[in-house]
């Protein structure tokens, strides 16, 4: 993991917490767009293992309708792309759905923020 501008690692680490606390996710992560990487996640969950070309990936500005064709890949799981409105201004969002999982599928939203 790594820092970004004079916030430390700690502070990401707390918002993970902050996400977490709330119950409604089991998961959490925040990466970066410039350069792509990821700052902080949930250790116990899966998205820490998540790959500098995922988050490039899914951070990739042309071409997206293709992520509806081949799906998407986050730390190793295969998703599939339900709603990508990522780079629409006023809603930034990604709604996909983890496929082939044993424990059932789950929902993933992907949001971006300034």
């Amino acid at each position: 993991m790594q820092c970004i501008g004079d916030i430390s690692e700690e502070v990401w680490q707390d918002c993970i917490t902050l996400f977490l606390q709330t119950g409604m996710c089991c998961d959490a992560a925040i990466i970066t767009n410039s350069p792509p990487w990821l700052l902080a996640s949930y250790p116990e969950g899966n998205l820490f293992q998540l790959t500098q070309e995922e988050i490039q990936i899914l951070l990739v500005r042309e071409g997206r309708e293709k992520l509806f064709l081949q799906g998407i890949t986050l730390a190793g799981t295969k998703c599939l792309l339900i709603r990508d409105n990522l780079y629409t201004e006023g809603n930034n969002t990604m709604d996909l759905r983890t496929k082939g999982q044993s424990r059932g599928s789950q929902a993933v939203t992907v949001i971006q923020i300034e």
